[in-house]
């Protein structure tokens, strides 16, 4: 069993958001560009805080990072399946771009 783990950046920008990258913290190179990133089978190195970057034409804002993680049940199931944990978790990242 594995988990499956979707993070979706949503704005509200004006002018609209041109570009989505994705990043995990400490780390310079994105690992994934678009207004959502999913990682299929979760491991103990993806446990760790992600954030994206938006872009506009006036600029670009950072996501404050949002850790992902397992609970006690994903902990649990995760002891008889290699190290992998059952479950699904979704987090929903909010930037704001706005100019008048």
């Amino acid at each position: 069993m594995s988990v499956s783990v979707t993070l979706k950046c949503n704005t509200d920008a004006n002018p609209p958001v041109m570009d989505y990258t994705w990043y995990k913290e400490g780390e310079s190179e994105p690992v994934a560009y678009g207004q959502t990133y999913s990682i299929t089978s979760i491991t103990k190195e993806d446990i760790a805080p992600f954030y994206c970057k938006t872009r506009n034409r006036i600029g670009h804002d950072f996501a404050r990072p949002v850790q992902v993680t397992c609970t006690e049940e994903c902990s649990k199931a995760a002891a008889g399946t290699g190290g992998f944990c059952g479950g699904f978790i979704v987090a929903i990242l909010f930037i704001v771009l706005w100019t008048r």
